[in-house]
């Protein structure tokens, strides 16, 4: 019996795909309101949608 993909894998490449459009609106829609954003490289944390979808916009050109 064959199955489709998982119900996240449809999540995650819409995470990614509006991520890297910059489609910020599609994009918010996609985050839990309590978002939780860690980085333990620099020890930054990002709470909240608002937060993390700000700090995503203001983030420097040219990543991906």
């Amino acid at each position: 019996m064959t199955t489709g993909p998982h119900p996240r894998t449809a999540l995650l490449r819409a995470y990614v795909e509006t991520l890297q459009a910059r489609d910020w609106d599609r994009f918010a829609e996609l985050l839990h309101p309590d978002v939780v954003y860690r980085m333990p490289q620099t020890r930054e944390v990002v709470r909240g949608r608002a937060a993390y979808l700000r700090w995503n916009q203001d983030y420097p050109d040219g990543w991906s």
